[in-house]
């Protein structure tokens, strides 16, 4: 969890810096990238990333569509943020000849090499003494670094180090009134208070059960579905867990149709997880088990009353 807090600021920073992440990139190209405080990565034209260490190998793939390990489709964030910071590295100073061994050691051992375009452009390794920055050896050189990313909570490391399932895509519904065909939610203790949406004309809908709804709830449930993202990909344990939750039934299951089909889904929604903020749900097209936050679970699941006009 304390890897997935990091990851989340990571991300926050990059939303905040869009704006002027193309001043920034100017800047890198334009400034004397010599100097001893700059020693940021060219990322022009880059259309793959290799991420590799001892115990793992994730490959980046910028081609239409984006995917990682030429499996799933990629968070685009996370990658923009990696090469966000990859331009914006400074050094903070060289390692010390005292501790060079050491940390030569650590970055062969423990280290993460990054590759752009099959192209080494150096090895990270986890800083012990300061969250905030790495030890990095540039491809060539045979002195080590202490790097930063000004501006950036976390080092560069904690990108690296993500496993696949924290590069995936997230996305789980993108459905737009146009696009949305029906939606149905199945609740198995209270069976009078499932319902089903369907589109019966370009851009409107019907409520089963519910002739007149109250319009603000109506239009304000059908705008959740335009972003519906997934918690986590579940993959430690799995299938010892999947057996566990087949062997219930699941409190509710939500079925969306849509136009597109990677928004067309079935989600059998189970209890919560040890720690109670998310909880475990199924996606049965996929046969993948994931979880939503309670938040998030807040937004699109809702009993028929909800919908009913105020008296």
């Amino acid at each position: 969890m304390q890897q997935s807090l990091r990851i989340k600021i990571l991300a926050a920073v990059l939303i905040i810096t869009a704006s002027w992440a193309a001043w920034i990139l100017i800047d890198v190209q334009t400034s004397d990238t010599t100097s001893y405080d700059r020693i940021a990565l060219d990322t022009s034209g880059v259309v793959s990333i290799t991420i590799q260490s001892d115990s793992m190998l994730t490959e980046l793939n910028l081609s239409n569509p984006w995917m990682v390990n030429q499996r799933y489709l990629v968070r685009k964030e996370l990658v923009q943020l990696l090469l966000l910071a990859s331009t914006r590295l400074e050094i903070k100073r060289p390692v010390a000849a005292e501790n060079k061994a050491r940390v030569m050691s650590l970055l062969t051992t423990k280290g993460y090499q990054l590759r752009f375009n099959k192209t080494l452009q150096g090895t990270f390794a986890a800083n012990e003494n300061d969250a905030n920055s790495s030890y990095f050896l540039k491809a060539g050189d045979q002195q080590p670094y202490v790097v930063h990313v000004p501006g950036f909570t976390g080092s560069i490391t904690e990108l690296l180090k993500q496993k696949e399932e924290i590069w995936r895509n997230r996305d789980l519904f993108r459905c737009s009134p146009m696009s949305l065909v029906k939606i149905a939610l199945r609740f198995k203790a209270f069976p009078a208070s499932s319902f089903e949406i369907k589109n019966v004309r370009p851009q409107e809908f019907e409520l089963s059960g519910v002739p007149v709804p109250d319009s603000s709830k109506f239009v304000l449930y059908l705008e959740q579905f335009q972003e519906v993202l997934i918690d986590q990909y579940i993959t430690e344990g799995k299938e010892l867990l999947r057996k566990q939750l087949q062997q219930q039934e699941p409190v509710c299951v939500l079925e969306v149709q849509d136009l597109n089909p990677a928004s067309s889904q079935t989600l059998l929604i189970y209890g919560p997880t040890p720690k109670r903020d998310a909880v475990y749900c199924l996606l049965k097209e996929r046969d993948e088990l994931v979880t939503l936050s309670t938040k998030t679970l807040e937004r699109i699941v809702v009993r028929k009353e909800f919908f009913l006009p105020k008296k």
